[in-house]
């Protein structure tokens, strides 16, 4: 638990991210859970820590947990290319169930700029020509009222 936040939550060989590539996401959100819990000051400034929490949480079924931590994952920061808090939105109304809230998060990310070569220099490429996150809610509009798990790493188009 002495990783960075970086090396903990954002590189594939460390932290959480083994165990979730294994789909062992219990164990996932175990190491989450005691990431935030022994780095409160990380995980406030690092709105992802508790979302991935989140996720976790809902690719178990609890919908319970991932609900709360996806509500301590609003960022309240909105650019061009990510309506991040729309993004958040939309996962808490799939497990929900809630239609009319999902379409509201989707209509707000199709807003977003489409990611092109150059412009993000940072960017994946995988991201180019696609506007963040669009791919999950629409997949999440397609399986609604089927699991999390399901809808986010089988519906996806």
């Amino acid at each position: 638990m002495r990783l960075s936040f970086a090396e903990f939550d954002q590189d594939p060989e460390k932290g959480w991210r083994p165990f979730y590539e294994k789909r062992c996401f219990g164990a996932a959100q175990e190491l989450l859970s005691m990431y935030i819990e022994r780095n409160p000051g990380v995980a406030k400034k690092n709105f992802m820590l508790n979302f991935h929490a989140g996720q976790m949480c809902a690719f178990t079924g609890d919908y319970e947990a991932a609900e709360t931590y996806f509500r301590k994952s609003y960022s309240g920061r909105v650019s061009s290319w990510s309506n991040w808090d729309a993004f958040v939105d939309a996962n808490i109304a799939f497990i929900n169930s809630d239609i009319s809230d999902l379409e509201r998060a989707k209509s707000k990310i199709e807003q977003q700029v489409t990611i092109t070569e150059g412009a993000y220099p940072n960017f994946p490429s995988h991201l180019y020509g696609k506007k963040i996150n669009l791919d999950v809610v629409k997949a999440f509009m397609a399986c609604i009222g089927k699991s999390y798990s399901i809808a986010y790493h089988d519906c996806r188009i």
